[in-house]
């Protein structure tokens, strides 16, 4: 279960800077950018964790 946690925090820090990132771009504000980064951040960690769960 620990482990779980390690891949959901990973994936909302690293989708919240490629949404940061994104709003560099001028594309989108950094508030909603760094919100939809969290959010696919938290589900890309999800996702990693049920597979490595299942080897």
């Amino acid at each position: 279960m620990a482990e779980e946690k390690n891949y959901v925090v990973r994936g909302i820090v690293i989708g919240g800077a490629a949404g940061v990132l994104l709003s560099f771009t001028g594309y989108v504000d950094m508030a909603r950018a760094a919100a939809l980064g969290m959010i696919g951040g938290f589900a890309a960690g999800i996702t990693l964790a049920k597979r490595r769960q299942g080897k």
